[in-house]
């Protein structure tokens, strides 16, 4: 079982309208509500933090000319053989 804690905030009333209106329609409880838009957010910043390493990354190490080579002759081959036609039948 999920031990859960209850904690207190504070909003503008603007806003809690807004988020009213959302949960009523989709028919979650405010713990629902709340629980899911903060996992979201955690989801999307954990995203970013992964995104900004992998740039980080690649940029200290980049791909040589022969890597940039080899890609080049893979979009070719690609280009020659479209996987994504059917074969037609004769």
């Amino acid at each position: 079982m999920t031990t859960v804690a209850k904690i207190s905030i504070s909003i503008p009333q603007a806003l809690l309208a807004q988020i009213e209106q959302e949960r009523a329609a989709t028919g979650q409880t405010r713990s629902e509500f709340f629980a899911k838009v903060i996992k979201l957010h955690l989801k999307e910043r954990q995203e970013q933090e992964l995104d900004a390493a992998y740039i980080k990354a690649y940029q200290e190490c980049p791909e040589t000319e022969e890597e940039l080579a080899w890609t080049e002759i893979g979009l070719s081959v690609f280009a020659e053989n479209p996987w994504h036609e059917e074969k037609k039948h004769e």
